[in-house]
């Protein structure tokens, strides 16, 4: 999946290949990466990235009501 960034001075936009960093500057018109944006998002990241949440069902293993 190619990398996709818009200058937000310019409108420019920047394509990277995978693992390739974020351009230092804009191509077009030379503006710091701060104005380098990425229009497509990467991969989920962090421990809970890709982790199903299922078989939770309220109420199983919480404490006991009055009647309990």
């Amino acid at each position: 999946m190619v990398k996709i960034f818009r200058c937000a001075r310019c409108g420019a936009v920047i394509e990277r290949p995978p693992g390739s960093p974020k351009p230092s500057q804009c191509p077009e018109c030379g503006a710091p990466s701060v104005y380098l944006h990425r229009v497509n998002p990467g991969p989920p990241r962090g421990s809970w990235a890709g982790y199903a949440r299922i078989g939770r069902g309220m109420g199983r293993g919480g404490p006991k009501g009055p009647r309990g």
